[in-house]
């Protein structure tokens, strides 16, 4: 398993990670925020082609930590996180 580091850039409001291609169907997901206390929304998208992207996942809670697998991800595609708030770190598990 290969774990790579998300790192985010802030773009209209929202802080959103670079896009990282997968190697299998499922990936695991972690994000830390900032500020548990305020609701912190991580939306997770994907892409075939890796330039557009549609929304397939949500998380909608006040947590310092998200953690979660992502499923029915096809091979070679990428994904690519948002959040609301800032996040201090972001990991995506990945298949070697």
């Amino acid at each position: 398993m290969a774990v790579t580091q998300l790192t985010f850039t802030e773009n209209e409001g929202k802080f959103v990670s670079e896009s990282v291609q997968v190697t299998s169907n499922a990936i695991g997901l972690q994000v830390v925020v900032k500020d548990p206390t305020v609701n912190n929304v991580v939306e997770i998208y994907q892409s075939s082609t890796g330039d557009k992207f549609a929304k397939c996942g949500e998380f909608n809670q006040r947590v310092e930590v998200a953690d979660t697998s992502v499923h029915g991800l096809v091979p070679g595609m990428y994904v690519q996180i948002q959040c609301n708030t800032e996040p201090v770190e972001g990991f995506i598990l990945n298949q070697d």
